[in-house]
C-alpha cells in the first residue's frame, strides 16, 4: 500500500485476505482511528472494508476504538458509527472528553446514530460525554438483555440512574461503572439492583458515595456469591471511620482481586487497620491487591504494620500507595517484610513518597522478589540518596520486563548515579519510563541500555542542555526505529 489514499484514489487490489489482514494489523496500533479516515475518503479503501465485513470489523473492534486525542471527534465518529456492523460481539467505544473545558466532543445526535447499533453484543463499554438526560434515559432504556460484560463511563443526570437499575441485564457476570457526577438519593436503588451473577464489580464512586450506602453495598456483596473481582472508589466523600470499617470487615473471602481507593478520608482510629487486616488474613485466594489511601488522614504506625502484616498469600500483583500518610521507617520495615515472603510477584507498584524513605530504601530494594517483570517506583521529592539509588539499581530483578521510575525531586541524586542505574538495567527490559530532574540527567556522557529496549521515555525538567544527554540515550538504543518515547514535559 505505497499509493497515497487521497480522495478517490485507490490503495490497489489485495493479493490475498490473509495479507489485507497482516496489513490492518499493523496499521492498527499506530494508526487508529486513521484507518477509518483512509476508509471514509478512499473508495478502494472502503470497498476492501466492505468485502471483508463481517471478520473485519470483528478484528478493528477487538481493539480500543478511542477518540480521547483526536481533533473534531464528531465528524470522526460520525463516519465511524455508520459503517458499525450489527451482531458484533462486542463494543468498545472511548468518546469521552478528558479535557472537560474543551468543546470539541461527540454530539448528541451523532451518539443517537449509535442506539441503533448497539445490536446483541455480549459485551459492551462506552466512555461518552454527553449532558443530555434524554439521551442517556434513553440509552439506559436500549441495553441490550444479552449483555454479560458491561462498563459505562459517563457523568449521569437526574433521574438516569435510577433508569440503569432498571434495565440492568439479569445475566451479567461483569460490571463496571464510573459515575463521576450523580445524585446520592439515585444511588441505592442501583445497589440495591446490582445481579446476583456477577464475578466482577467495579463501583468507581468518588465523591458520591457516603455512610447511608454501606448497607446496600454488603447486601448487593452477600447476594453475589461467585463474585471474584471487587474495586471500590470511595476517594474524597464524607464516610466515616465507623462505616468504612464495617464494609471492610465484611469484604467477601472469596475475592481474587481485590482494590481498595480510599484517598482523601479520615480514617483515624484502631476500627479500620484492625478491619482490613481481618479481612486480608481471611482472602486465601487473593492474588491481586491494589491498596489506595493517598493523603488520608490515618494512624499509619499502626495501619501499615497491621495490614502488611496480614497479607501471607501469595500474591501475583501488587500495588500500595501511601503518600502524604506520613510514613515512617517502622512502617517501610513492614514494607520490606511483606516483599520478601512474596515469591510468586510478577507486578508491583509502590508510591513510596515519605519523609524517611532513605532509611529503609536499601532494605526494600534488596527485599525485591526476583520474580517481578513490571515494577513501578515513585520517590517523588523524597530524600533517596545516591547511596540508595546505587543499591536500588543493584536489586532490580534481573527479568524485568517494565521498569517506570519516579526520582523527580531527589535533590541528593547525581549523574553518576542515573549512568550507574542505565548500566545496572537488567538484559530483559523493553520498557522504561524515568520522570527525573534535569541537573541529574544533564551532563551524561555514555548510556549503556539493554538491548531490546522497545520503548524509552524519560520526563524531566525543560532544560536546554540536555540536548547533548538525548543524544547520547538515542545512540544507545539498539532498536531506534521501536522508540516510542519522548522527552519533554508530562501532561
Amino acid at each position: 500500500m505505497r499509493r497515497r489514499l487521497r480522495g478517490k484514489q485507490s490503495p490497489g487490489p489485495v493479493a490475498c485476505e490473509g495479507q489485507f489482514f497482516k496489513v490492518v494489523d499493523f496499521l492498527g496500533e499506530p494508526l487508529g482511528l486513521n484507518v477509518f479516515r483512509i476508509a471514509a475518503v478512499s473508495r478502494g479503501c472502503f470497498e476492501c472494508l466492505s468485502n471483508y465485513q463481517t471478520r473485519l470489523w470483528k478484528q478493528i473492534f477487538a481493539r480500543q476504538i478511542s477518540l480521547r486525542r483526536w481533533k473534531s471527534r464528531d465528524a470522526v465518529f460520525n463516519s465511524l458509527v455508520h459503517r458499525i456492523p450489527l451482531h458484533l460481539p462486542s463494543l468498545d467505544l472511548q468518546l469521552g472528553n478528558p479535557e472537560w473545558l474543551s468543546h470539541d466532543h461527540v454530539s448528541t445526535e451523532t451518539l443517537r446514530h449509535l442506539l441503533g447499533k448497539l445490536g446483541t453484543p455480549n459485551k459492551l463499554s462506552l466512555e461518552i460525554f454527553s449532558c443530555d438526560g434524554d439521551f442517556q434515559l434513553e440509552l439506559m432504556r436500549k441495553l441490550p438483555p444479552t449483555l454479560e460484560a458491561f462498563s459505562l463511563t459517563m457523568s449521569l443526570e437526574e433521574g438516569v440512574v435510577a433508569a440503569l437499575a432498571r434495565s440492568l441485564p439479569t445475566g451479567l457476570r461483569s460490571l463496571s461503572l464510573d459515575f463521576r457526577c450523580i445524585l446520592r438519593g439515585n444511588l441505592s436503588c442501583l445497589l440495591t439492583a446490582l445481579p446476583a451473577n456477577l464475578q466482577h464489580l467495579k463501583l468507581d464512586m468518588a465523591e458520591v458515595f457516603s455512610d447511608e450506602h454501606v448497607p446496600k453495598l454488603l447486601a448487593a456483596m452477600r447476594a453475589a456469591p461467585v463474585l471474584e473481582t471487587l474495586f471500590l472508589g470511595m476517594e474524597n466523600t464524607d464516610l466515616r471511620a465507623e462505616s468504612a470499617s464495617d464494609l471492610i470487615r465484611h469484604l467477601p473471602r472469596r475475592l481474587h482481586q481485590l482494590t481498595l481507593k480510599m484517598g482523601s478520608l479520615d480514617l483515624r482510629g484502631p476500627d479500620v487497620p484492625t478491619s482490613l487486616a481481618e479481612a486480608l488474613s481471611r482472602m486465601n485466594s487473593l492474588r491481586i491487591l491494589d491498596l489506595n489511601f493517598e493523603d488520608s488522614q490515618v494512624d499509619v504506625h499502626e495501619f501499615m504494620p497491621r495490614v502488611l502484616g496480614a497479607i501471607t498469600v501469595h500474591l501475583l500483583e501488587c500495588s500500595l500507595n501511601f503518600a502524604a500518610c506520613n510514613v515512617g521507617a517502622h512502617c517501610l520495615q513492614a514494607l520490606a517484610d511483606m516483599l520478601a515472603r512474596q515469591s510468586s510477584l510478577r507486578k508491583l507498584a509502590l508510591d513510596l513518597r515519605a519523609a524517611h524513605v532513605d532509611f529503609k530504601a536499601k532494605k526494600i530494594a534488596r527485599s525485591l522478589p526476583p520474580s517481578i517483570k513490571d515494577l513501578t517506583l515513585s520517590f517523588f521529592n523524597s530524600e533517596l540518596s545516591g547511596a540508595s539509588m546505587d543499591v536500588l539499581s543493584a536489586s532490580l530483578p534481573k527479568g524485568l520486563r517494565s521498569l517506570g521510575l519516579n526520582i523527580d525531586g531527589c535533590s541528593s541524586l547525581t549523574r553518576k548515579n542515573v549512568e550507574t542505574l542505565l548500566r545496572s538495567l537488567p538484559g530483559s527490559l523493553v520498557k522504561l519510563h524515568l520522570e527525573i530532574e534535569w541537573k541529574s540527567l544533564s551532563g551524561i556522557r555514555r548510556a549503556v541500555l539493554p538491548p531490546d529496549l522497545e520503548k524509552l521515555c524519560y520526563v524531566p525538567m525543560p532544560c536546554t542542555s540536555l540536548a547533548q544527554t538525548r543524544g547520547v540515550l538515542l545512540h544507545a538504543l539498539r532498536k531506534p526505529s521501536k522508540l516510542f518515547g519522548s522527552c519533554g514535559r508530562s501532561s
